[in-house]
């Protein structure tokens, strides 16, 4: 709190973070979502699985406002609650999306460094990838491989380059608690979810430089790709006039470089970027931030309290879940705007998911901030295939060539980015086949989460196709009177971005030896202690 004295009525009614997400993170029945999901799109409750939302658009034909009756088990979720494909369509219409900054000139706190870099991805670039059929069907944890390639940067790095904006609304009663202290229960809201308070989700990536499978990226790279990200902070702050914002911080958790000195240019512009909020944010009143920022930012924590004492930039450092804090801002005073930052994931970014990612099947670490999202507001519904194809007015021809995923040919050497020791097929959370969660016990993160404990992106996972979806045990059926809607037409390439998926994957399976950019790496690399160096792209690839 700022200065010791109360900032917001009611912040005591907000429950503390819950690393179980109120009990979801490792059992599958206590998620609601998917009878919002089942009522909106009339897919059978068994089938959906975590991509069943990447292609839902609202349905404004016949009537619209009509409510639809949402029936999660009552003896589960206690309520019963109705929507409208209205309400999601107006919501959805004033989606945003922000790639750093118009010219591509990174800016650290405020100053121009002079700099100007090429490769930042266009708007009308993005909308070719989104409507790419390899892209639209790319398995989680893909985006960092070849051929997913593009300017020679893999589409994840470019990822944290992007943000995307929606107005969602919550569908569990964040202020539901049972027991003693602050344990929570998962309760559907009560009435229309159109009565509910919205907020706008801010969507953003770190860049996955873990020791699991993730990849380097110089230091250059990182000013680049992570400066646009701070840029699009500041971009889709003002373009959404946002004046209450929630943060949790991204990049600093597992997905943090091992190299010291990386890490700490990290959390720089990370800092950087959250103490110059407010000066270049003129309608933003209030930022909140997660506990244990000292753990992070201990250079920073100093200046942070100091100008928390000044009321600037930063109004509040707690151990709050910074969802519920969020919702809680918007309830008790409706004029405000407010934004939560989500620790997104670039399949989420460019489309192969929706918001939401792996929230219908990830178990135990496949089950974090970007899932709770997922199973708790109307964030499921919304897809980056939606944003781009029916609300931006994105028009020109892109700047990648008209085949496969719009692979360029490498550059001149420069040093971009190159693979790490560890085996990328090493998972931290794997999409095959679980236990049963309700008979096994399940493993805790193996790592500490980023400031608070809250949300964090998830860790790198082998690149293979998500599991079928498993049959669901416990649930009611929906009830026959369940309104019908129309039901989302399949996923078909935009007819104007036809392309060649022959020749997509053509990096794929090069020689050993070839080199990576600016690199020369041998058959028998050193790293690996005379074992064969197998090659996935131009920045990756394992010992053997």
């Amino acid at each position: 709190m700022s200065g010791g004295t109360r900032w917001d009525d009611g912040f005591d009614t907000v429950f503390n973070y819950d690393p179980s997400f109120k009990g979801m993170k490792n059992n599958k029945n206590r998620r609601p979502a998917k009878y919002l999901v089942n009522a909106l799109t009339m897919t059978d409750l068994e089938s959906i699985n975590n991509q069943t939302t990447k292609d839902y658009e609202p349905n404004i034909e016949g009537n619209p406002s009509e409510h639809i009756l949402i029936q999660p088990p009552m003896e589960i979720f206690k309520n019963h609650y109705s929507c409208s494909q209205k309400t999601f369509h107006d919501d959805f219409s004033k989606s945003k999306l922000i790639i750093g900054t118009e010219n591509t000139t990174i800016r650290f706190n405020g100053h121009d460094e002079g700099k100007e870099y090429e490769s930042i991805m266009t708007k009308e670039t993005f909308k070719h990838y989104v409507n790419q059929k390899t892209v639209h069907e790319a398995p989680y944890g893909s985006l960092k491989y070849s051929p997913f390639i593009y300017k020679d940067i893999p589409l994840m790095v470019h990822s944290a380059s992007i943000i995307t904006t929606c107005h969602v609304r919550p569908t569990i009663d964040f202020k539901a608690g049972a027991g003693s202290g602050q344990t929570m229960r998962v309760e559907c809201i009560e009435g229309d979810i159109e009565d509910q308070a919205d907020i706008i989700l801010l969507n953003a990536c770190g860049i996955d430089q873990g020791r699991l499978g993730g990849i380097n990226v110089d230091e250059d790279n990182l000013k680049q790709f992570l400066g646009c990200y701070n840029d699009s902070l500041v971009e889709a702050i003002n373009q959404n006039k946002i004046t209450h914002l929630c943060l949790v911080q991204i990049g600093l958790g597992v997905f943090s470089p091992e190299d010291l000195q990386k890490k700490n240019l990290i959390i720089r512009i990370y800092a950087e970027g959250i103490l110059r909020l407010k000066r270049l944010c003129p309608n933003l009143e209030f930022v909140s931030l997660p506990d244990e920022i000292q753990k992070y930012f201990n250079d920073y924590h100093e200046q942070f309290t100091t100008e928390i004492d000044s009321k600037k930039p930063v109004d509040s450092i707690n151990t709050k879940d910074a969802l519920a804090l969020a919702f809680h801002l918007k309830q008790i005073d409706s004029n405000r705007i407010v934004g939560y930052l989500n620790p997104s994931d670039s399949v989420v970014i460019f489309g192969s998911h929706p918001v939401g990612a792996l929230c219908m099947e990830g178990i135990g670490d496949g089950f974090v901030g970007e899932e709770y999202i997922g199973q708790t507001t109307s964030g499921i519904l919304f897809n980056s295939k939606y944003l781009v194809n029916n609300v931006l007015n994105i028009q020109g021809a892109p700047d990648v060539p008209d085949h496969g995923v719009g692979l360029h040919q490498p550059s001149p050497p420069q040093q971009a980015l190159s693979p790490t020791k560890a085996d990328p097929t090493a998972t931290r959370h794997s999409i095959s086949k679980q236990p049963d969660p309700e008979q096994t016990p399940q493993p805790e993160r193996p790592s500490a989460p980023a400031l608070p404990p809250q949300p964090t992106p998830r860790d790198t996972v082998s690149v293979s196709p998500p599991r079928a979806p498993q049959t669901r045990s416990g649930h009611s059926k929906p009830s026959a009177q369940m309104p019908r809607v129309t039901t989302p037409q399949p996923y078909t390439p935009s007819p104007t971005k036809k392309l060649d998926d022959t020749s997509a994957i053509h990096r794929l399976g090069s020689e050993p030896g070839q080199p990576t950019i600016g690199q020369s790496v041998p058959t028998l690399s050193p790293e690996c202690n005379g074992k064969e160096w197998v090659r996935l792209g131009p920045f990756i690839g394992y010992c053997q």
